[in-house]
């Protein structure tokens, strides 16, 4: 009896794993036929509007990611820290925190007390900049309600 519903467990993984094949296998050939061979997939839009600066620019990829915004909202009440401080306080993992920290430190809204090339071995601290927090708040909601 065993060996029947084995069997029957087996036929059964074989044909949703056939209909899963099917369903992926027509959404590329659907993809293909709509927009051709090799096309890479369609680009997230870029607004095409003389209001839409490099600090709205920044403030979307700064505060548009939840990652980003606890590291600076950690950074604010607690003051300058270390990547391993912020990685043991926030809900993300040491290499994403690093990849937001470089994120961050290119935007301008954290400060870091050593300069790049010259932290290896070392444990920079990291801290917010609240002026430029502001300036690209006030960007984003300039291009967001101002006519």
């Amino acid at each position: 009896m065993d060996t029947q519903i084995q069997q029957r467990s087996v036929e059964a993984t074989e044909i949703i794993v056939e209909d899963t094949y099917s369903i992926v296998k027509g959404a590329v050939l659907t993809f293909s036929s709509t927009f051709g061979k090799n096309v890479a997939m369609p680009r997230i839009t870029q607004p095409h509007d003389a209001a839409w600066s490099a600090d709205v620019e920044a403030a979307v990829a700064t505060f548009g990611n939840r990652s980003r915004n606890e590291i600076l909202r950690f950074l604010t009440a607690n003051g300058p820290a270390t990547r391993g401080d912020i990685v043991a306080a926030v809900s993300a993992g040491e290499p994403s925190v690093a990849k937001h920290l470089t994120a961050l430190e290119d935007a301008g809204v954290v400060i870091v007390d050593v300069e790049p090339g010259r932290r290896h071995g070392r444990s920079p601290r990291y801290s917010a900049n609240a002026a430029r927090i502001k300036e690209l708040l006030d960007a984003h909601l300039g291009y967001l309600l101002e006519k």
